[in-house]
């Protein structure tokens, strides 16, 4: 491990997303990550082995802001491909699009998880290697050589289609720019990202489960298909059976920690990305409002919301609804852009993340320090839980139109 006293930051730490675009264009191998009390990981340059090329301070999206393009037409849409469907985290576009592009002999980027439970961008020519890369990750994962491979692809005239944040989006245009590589072959999506939570929280999580259970997962499910995907079941699988899972308000506290924006990388309460100005051709998201400006005949459940940014964009999604293989319809733009948070503004600091910071400082750990941080969370769950609450609440979240729903959600937030 580097000392202190020999490295400087890329940029400022608090801003540092780790999106790796420094490490990937680095001629000197001098840059890797260190990370900070809070569990997040930041782009370091090692001053003795640095040669002043400034490739680095470049290349960075958090120095040099990577201008975004506005939507300017919206979709409903899903897969009618029902597996691919029921086990996609939305509505399975994602999926549709890496199937389209790999018949049209693209190399493919996205992100699986790895045996260590960690999670890593990698490229496929293979669309039989899509289902790793289906569905949520709800952990921070590490763009490893991805930008030079996505690079070395396109400069052979080879075209890549990337799935990824929008930091990370924004990180590979401005690596091929500064490369001087043209992106005509390359196709972006960004996803609507509320946070990311370092590995070594979940890590921690499932080592602190295996030990309880006795068990050795070699399967982590953030929103488990068994379970269906909009329920968002954090689940653990070993070889034979799921021996667990847990719903969002079922008390387990890397979920508490997620959805409720507790446990995110430092940068994430200051992402410059959370704005109506998107980094890819188009932008995926839940449809979680889907209705609310105007009447639907279907509920907002496994349905992809489709932002349209770039006339590419625009192009290609075109060709993919010619093909046949999903369902889709326009909507207002300001049914998505209005509703969705992340597109206006970065998630706030919780309350609760200063205490759980102070347990992470005092050495309690992941699960001690979150505990204590949630502890009010976890009462008022298993009160709601005790008096069946939830579960009236999922039966008339089932039974009510779409835009009862909405109007419903709209007056509890005020």
């Amino acid at each position: 491990m580097m000392k202190l006293d020999t490295v400087m930051s890329v940029c400022d730490a608090e801003k540092c997303s780790a999106c790796g675009a420094c490490i990937n264009i680095c001629p000197k191998d001098c840059i890797s990550y260190l990370k900070k009390e809070t569990g997040t990981k930041v782009a370091v340059i090692n001053k003795n082995r640095c040669i002043n090329c400034h490739l680095c301070k470049k290349v960075c999206p958090q120095l040099d802001t990577v201008e975004g393009s506005k939507s300017f037409a919206c979709y409903a849409a899903w897969s009618l491909d029902d597996t691919i469907r029921t086990s996609s985290a939305s509505g399975g576009i994602a999926t549709e699009l890496y199937r389209f592009f790999s018949e049209k002999g693209y190399k493919l980027a996205g992100v699986s998880m790895t045996p260590m439970h960690t999670a890593e961008f990698s490229l496929s020519d293979s669309f039989k290697s899509m289902p790793a890369y289906r569905n949520s990750k709800y952990v921070y994962s590490n763009a490893g050589n991805i930008y030079s491979e996505v690079g070395k692809n396109l400069a052979n005239q080879t075209g890549v289609l990337f799935i990824g944040l929008p930091c990370q989006v924004a990180a590979l245009k401005k690596y091929l720019l500064v490369k001087k590589i043209s992106l005509d072959l390359l196709f972006t999506v960004d996803i609507v990202c509320h946070g990311t939570t370092p590995e070594q929280f979940l890590v921690e999580h499932i080592g602190y489960i295996e030990k309880k259970k006795k068990k050795k997962a070699i399967c982590v499910e953030f929103r488990d298909p068994d379970e269906k995907t909009s329920s968002f079941t954090f689940s653990l699988k070993d070889a034979k059976t799921t021996f667990y899972k847990k719903k969002v308000k079922a008390n387990d506290v890397y979920q508490i920690g997620y959805h409720k924006g507790i446990t995110y990388r430092d940068n994430c309460y200051l992402c410059q990305f959370a704005t109506r100005k998107r980094q890819g051709d188009i932008t995926l998201a839940d449809f979680s409002y889907v209705g609310s400006y105007e009447p639907c005949s279907y509920s907002n459940e496994n349905v992809s919301c489709m932002l349209i940014n770039s006339q590419k964009g625009e192009s290609l999604f075109s060709e993919l609804c010619s093909v046949d293989r999903i369902f889709y319809e326009k909507r207002p733009l300001e049914e998505e852009v209005t509703t969705e948070k992340q597109l206006n503004y970065p998630t706030r600091v919780p309350m609760e993340r200063e205490t759980f910071l102070r347990g992470l400082k005092n050495n309690k750990g992941f699960e001690k320090a979150m505990k204590h941080a949630v502890r009010n969370i976890i009462i008022v769950n298993t009160v709601k839980n005790i008096t069946y609450i939830e579960k009236i609440s999922q039966i008339m979240s089932e039974k009510l139109p779409p835009n009862v729903k909405n109007s419903i959600k709209k007056v509890l937030k005020r």
